[in-house]
């Protein structure tokens, strides 16, 4: 129980869990939703389908990403956020 209180207790690695939920929600959403979306509502094939949401899904992931990482590093939000904890 000592452990888990100590991985609580630390800033870094609140900032990895927040990652990681991000990343698997993202991951979530382009493998199971957005497929449906674009053959149901859009009348793609599903191979097409397939393609795109892959092709969404890396680069959203790198742009999204990149655009939090330089917004919360340069603006010092994150850190600011977890000198409160």
């Amino acid at each position: 129980m000592d452990q888990i209180k100590q991985l609580l207790s630390t800033r870094m690695m609140w900032g990895i869990y927040l990652g990681q939920y991000c990343v698997n929600a993202l991951t979530y959403f382009f493998i199971t939703w957005f497929p449906v979306y674009l053959v149901q509502a859009r009348g793609m094939s599903i191979l097409k389908a397939g393609f795109i949401a892959f092709d969404v899904h890396v680069n959203q992931r790198a742009t999204f990403g990149d655009v939090i990482q330089f917004f919360l590093v340069h603006a010092r939000v994150l850190i600011r956020l977890m000198d409160h904890f």
